[in-house]
């Protein structure tokens, strides 16, 4: 097998991330501000992200003429791909058949092409100086009886064109970059990425950059390592002389992932030994050179008399064994590429190949496929030609020495057990390494002891039986005496507990391990009795329910549950269980009736980990804060917060009795509830009058506190009684119960419930929630509704609770016709969340909500507006975007309702700056213009980035006439004429009344070095980028000059933000300033009164956050406010030396939270 050196790093890489998040706590210093110290730019990725495997459809490729075309203004060129392997009927036919190709711009304006789509080709004509990249993809064909597949993602082909470049510099670069060969690939199998590493320098170059798909990276002086993907990777190098030229120059660089596979063909499915012969073949490997019609042709490979030839072959070779060859037959390297090894004698085998594949073909010389416009004539007097290309990567096979077992033994020689026992034996073999570790488990009297391939013994009737463990030729035994089950008195309950069992970690990509189970045991009773400990409450709980358990043959910890054992997820892998939400600290045994440490209405939840528990909760968090108090009853005075210690709490007046469920951050805390010197289990009822004083502990347990960070903290309640005065409703909402999803064929669960509760009327208060409102209706219509333990949201109403029609069923809630994107307590009268006349609707769902709408539409596209007056002019269509609403002239209020086809897509309506709520009703006079913003939201559907749709609805009168012309301007004062000034270079122009003809733009690209670039990225949060850094100034007679007026800015930001409002901003002064802008035509135009250093906001992957609370803002005037600089500041040494000491502890931590499992 070949080594495996994946784990070991995974589990180094995920202590590190573990150390960096507890510094970060420590230190209090974001780990996005370490991130942004080591980013070198905002730039945009380019092209299909991929993953580091095998896909199916890799022999799927393409080739382009170009990796890097430049170009001169007005110039046109083909650029023609070629599928390979060719579309052909049979091997020797040249019915090429071509097909549909599909031409993207996916970075710059510089060229345009003349299609989207062809089977030929598609002309490259340039329009203005600038880097363009295209991206060539193709769709799958019929043909010759069989279907051709589409392009593999990973062969998506990039070419790079470059117009009107006349900087002087001059790019000098290793040979492997500058003559790259399309033909060539780097293959890899480890890791997701693999280093190239080539070294640039340039003469005449003021400054030098270089990027890998669109992201800059940092070199060692003149040496550079790109970590290329599994894809074709752009290389960029860029060099800007004195006079702020640039020269380029591209390179398309193939990486493919690939995997190694070794078969022992001597004994199939077992370890190699000396004197096995292994098979080693290689999947995502293709052809070098493919069969292009009358161009090129592989030869195949022959020993005749013709002549000798090696067709197509991958090349190894390890220092003992020597050469090996992976040969295909002609055009097969795909499939056939496998060479037999045979091993005489134990080690490790490493084996490299020095100089890749090796390649012949008959046909014209490498290159020619870059001039063709097409298949040619048949050459029927080709030569033979060969070539070596690509790289491969290098792998170790192990070959061990067979290692005999020299002892078993069992943890147990005698056992006694009764009839209807369950046990278990645990055997050790020796030596450790030995090869055969199987154990082969028997019963000599199966009518007395059953004995399964786990050493679980079940007792089935009175006798004796001799268990037998077998390991390679040595065997150990063990006597089992059963006895009959003595008769025991009937016990009497002392109360009833819950137990949960669930088993909801995902497996990690790479890993071969059973995935999850899911929920195996939810919310069963159980009852206890006088004599019983926690872990006889899970016994009786799987028991009851027919799901196999299994024990430590000494009883105090599990090791299997419904056929998932331990470490059957890696070597951190178990069971764990919570009692009433918090981790044990000693063995589930030791938690006992006897001893009050276990009682009537514990919940007990049992949980599988892949490590340790840390992926159960939050191990970093080691404050000892609460995430709730859990109080029972009553209203908190100051609302909860964790770092807040003291409180009021308001409890009715007639109220003796309250109760605390804390929960934490972190479940491996202790928490003591207490009141004065009495203790309070979690959940028990608290006897309390006027001043009771409760006092809730969590302290960090003590492997966390290795970390030597907190103590501990204690929330101090002081108990208040209340009058609760009359309350005064604020308005009314409308409150719909519904189940009206059919069950599936096939399923056995409750039938629908029809209509449960239709357009009830309820009343709101000023301290309601919607989910409040919810109750209120239920309650005042005599149907049953339960909520969580924090009561955050409905588990149950008329009956019919969560999951009970499958594991994605429950209660969904729409406020107004939408989902919320909050919890329905988050929605109040206070914040203006809910309000008079909202309409609320609780529907049950099957699955997740997604059969209550359209999640499948993903345009943002509204079914209606919802107007509540006059008419729409032209009719309401989805597809259109532009509307005039008119509206009588003594109207002065419209108000919309808009409807989604999707209901989980998210609705702003705005007017003069102002936001409005569904249905509220907005002022409006000559000229209003609504706007109605739909951003798609589906959790089943991929949506576009950045995707919307907004609605633009503008208010027109009946009757005009109120509305006089404006006044004309003094015809004695003619305004102004605007002139633009444009720097032909970047495509900047500025736009103003004051300016004159004589005056001159000038503009220069800012690089990193420069300082309004720094104070410019300090002044964003690290989740967003800056692009299109330009510095701008006015020349008048050779001297700057000053605006003299409000002008308008133009930069160039590309079509696809098309628009988008968005942020510029100005650094001048030693200040930043915000301005906004819509993007039209692919610019940005904002208005200035000053001029400098210029920089484009654009949101990152998965943010979109505002920049508004980071940034001073100016507007027309010049006015500014600034705000405070969070991100951006350089790391402080003192922080890289908790990083190295953190990393210590963290280690120790682990190995101390491994004993702490189950409390074993």
């Amino acid at each position: 097998m070949i080594r495996n050196r994946k784990k070991w790093h995974n589990k180094v890489v995920s202590i590190m991330l573990a150390m960096l998040m507890v510094v970060s706590v420590v230190v209090q210093y974001p780990l996005n501000s370490i991130a942004e110290n080591v980013q070198t730019g905002s730039e945009e990725y380019l092209g299909v992200q991929t993953e580091a495997k095998v896909y199916d459809d890799f022999e799927n490729d393409i080739w382009l003429q170009y990796q890097q075309k430049e170009m001169q203004v007005g110039d046109t060129t083909n650029l023609q791909p070629w599928r390979v392997e060719q579309i052909i009927s049979n091997a020797v036919a040249n019915d090429v058949q071509r097909p549909v190709f599909h031409f993207e711009i996916i970075k710059g304006d510089s060229i345009s092409l003349d299609t989207e789509s062809s089977t030929e080709k598609a002309v490259v004509t340039a329009e203005k100086p600038g880097t363009s990249v295209v991206k060539v993809t193709y769709d799958a064909v019929e043909y010759g009886g069989k279907t051709w597949g589409a392009i593999s993602p990973v062969n998506t082909a990039y070419a790079v064109f470059t117009v009107g470049e006349t900087g002087t510099a001059t790019i000098n670069c290793s040979e492997k970059l500058q003559n790259w060969r399309h033909y060539d690939t780097i293959y890899y199998n480890e890791g997701d990425t693999v280093p190239f590493t080539f070294e640039v320098s340039a003469d005449g170059a003021e400054s030098l950059k270089v990027t890998l798909n669109g992201l800059e990276i940092q070199g060692d002086g003149n040496t550079y390592t790109a970590n290329l993907e599994n894809r074709s990777n752009i290389i960029g190098i860029e060099a800007t002389d004195a006079d702020g030229n640039v020269k380029s120059l591209y390179r398309v660089v193939d990486a493919r992932f690939i995997e190694i596979n070794v078969e022992n063909k001597t004994n199939p499915d077992a370890a190699l030994e000396p004197g096995d012969t292994a098979n080693i073949s290689f999947r995502g490997v293709t052809m070098p050179v493919y069969k292009l019609a009358t161009i090129y042709n592989p030869v195949w490979t022959s020993n005749s008399a013709w002549g000798k030839s090696d067709a197509t072959y991958l090349s190894y070779s390890n220092e003992t064994l020597g050469e090996f060859k992976g040969q295909c037959q002609q055009w097969d390297l795909a499939t056939n590429n496998d060479f037999d090894v045979t091993f005489e004698e134990a080690g490790e085998y490493t084996f490299t190949s020095q100089n890749g594949i090796f390649s012949e073909w008959w046909g014209s010389p490498l290159g020619a496929d870059i001039t063709a416009n097409g298949s040619g004539e048949p050459n029927l007097n080709a030569p033979v030609l060969k070539d070596w290309f690509s790289t491969l990567p290098s792998f170790t096979v192990s070959v061990k020495k067979d290692v005999p077992v020299e002892n078993i033994t069992l943890d147990q020689e005698t056992l006694e057990l009764q009839v209807g026992d369950v046990s278990s034996l645990q055997a050790t073999v020796t030596p450790a390494d030995a090869t055969n570790q199987t154990v082969e488990w028997s019963s000599d009297h199966t009518d007395v002891v059953t004995v399964d391939q786990d050493g679980v013994l079940n007792a089935v009737s009175a006798g004796k039986a001799v268990i037998t463990a077998k390991a390679g030729e040595k065997t150990a035994a063990c006597e089992v005496t059963v006895k009959e089950k003595s008769e025991q008195p009937e016990k009497t309950p002392v109360g009833t507990v819950t137990v949960s069992i669930q088993d909801m970690i995902p497996t990690p990509d790479g890993e071969d391990w059973p995935e999850a189970k899911g929920v195996i045991l939810k919310n069963t009773n159980v009852s206890i009795y006088e004599d019983d400990s926690m872990m006889d409450a899970i016994v009786r709980a799987c028991e009851e329910n027919g799901i196999k358990i299994s024990l430590n043959a000494s009883k105090t910890y599990i090791t299997a549950v419904d056929g998932l054992e331990e470490f059957d997820r890696g070597a951190a892998s178990g069971w764990m269980g919570t009692l009433n939400g918090w981790f044990t600290d000693k063995g589930f045994a030791s938690f006992t009736v006897a001893d009050g440490t276990f009682a009537d209405g514990d919940v007990i939840t049992l949980e599988y980990t892949t490590n340790y528990g840390s992926d159960l909760t939050d191990t970093t968090d080691v404050t000892g804060e609460l995430k709730s108090l859990g109080n029972n009853t009553g209203d908190l005075s100051p609302e909860y917060k964790r770092d807040v210690y003291k409180y009021t709490l308001t409890v009715p007046k007639d109220t003796t009795e309250v109760s605390f469920r804390p929960e934490n951050f972190n479940r491996y805390n202790n928490v003591a509830i207490r009141v004065g010197d009495k203790s309070y289990r979690y959940g028990d009822a608290i006897p309390v009058s006027e001043g009771t004083e409760i006092k809730i502990t969590s302290t960090p347990t003590s492997f966390m506190s290795l970390l030597g960070l907190k103590d501990g903290v204690t929330y101090t309640i002081t108990v208040k009684s209340l009058e609760e005065p009359e309350k005064t409703p604020v308005g009314t909402v409308t409150v719909s119960v519904q189940d009206m999803v059919s069950t599936p064929e096939g399923k056995d669960w409750p039938e629908a419930k029809g209509v449960i509760l239709d357009n009830v009327k309820v009343s709101i208060y000023e301290d309601d929630t919607m989910l409040d409102a919810i109750e209120r209706a239920c309650v005042e219509n005599n149907i049953e509704i339960s909520f969580d333990s924090n009561k955050t949201y409905v588990t149950g109403i008329d009956g019919l609770e969560q999951l009970e029609r499958g594991e994605k069923s429950g209660w969904f809630v729409t406020l107004n016709g939408w989902f919320t994107d909050d919890g329905a307590g988050n929605f109040t009268v206070a914040n203006g969340k809910f309000a008079d006349g909202d309409i609320v609707t609780m529907e049950y769902s099957l699955d997740y909500g997604n059969d209550l709408t359209d999640t499948t539409d993903v345009t943002g596209e509204l079914k209606s507006l919802g107007i509540n007056t006059g008419e729409l002019a032209p009719q309401y269509s989805r597809d259109v975007y532009e509307y005039t609403l008119t509206i009588p002239k003594d109207t002065k209020q419209v108000s919309f309702a808009p409807e989604s086809f999707n209901r989980y897509d998210k609705i702003t309506i705005q007017s003069n700056g102002n936001e409005y709520r569904y249905g509220a009703a907005i002022p409006v006079e000559e000229g209003t213009i609504v706007n109605i913003t739909s951003v798609p939201v589906s959790y089943t559907t991929p949506v576009e980035p950045d995707a919307k749709v907004t609605y633009q609805v503008t208010v027109k009168y009946e009757d005009d006439s109120q509305n006089p012309d404006p006044e004309k301007p003094d015809p004695q004062e003619p305004e102004k004429e605007e002139i633009t000034l444009t720097d032909t270079q970047y495509g900047v122009s500025l736009t103003g009344k004051e300016l004159t003809k004589d005056m001159q733009l000038v503009v220069s690209k800012l690089t990193k070095d420069d300082a309004a670039v720094d104070e410019i990225r300090k002044a964003i949060p690290s989740s967003k980028g800056v692009f299109a850094l330009y510095h701008v100034e006015l020349r008048q007679d050779g001297k700057e000059v000053a605006l003299s007026d409000t002008a308008k800015l133009s930069l160039p930001v590309g079509k696809k933000y098309n628009g988008n409002t968005m942020d510029v901003l100005l650094y001048t002064g030693g200040e930043v300033k915000k301005l906004s802008g819509t993007v039209t035509d692919g610019y940005i135009t904002v208005k200035v009164t000053q001029l400098g250093d210029f920089g484009v906001v654009t949101d990152m992957a998965g943010d979109g956050a505002s920049t508004t609370d980071k940034l001073s803002s100016a507007d027309g005037s010049g006015n500014s406010q600034t705000g405070t600089v969070k991100t951006g500041d350089s790391v402080k040494i003192e922080y890289l030396v908790y990083l190295i000491a953190g990393c210590a502890v963290v280690i120790t931590a682990v190995v101390v939270v491994k004993k702490k499992r189950q409390g074993k």
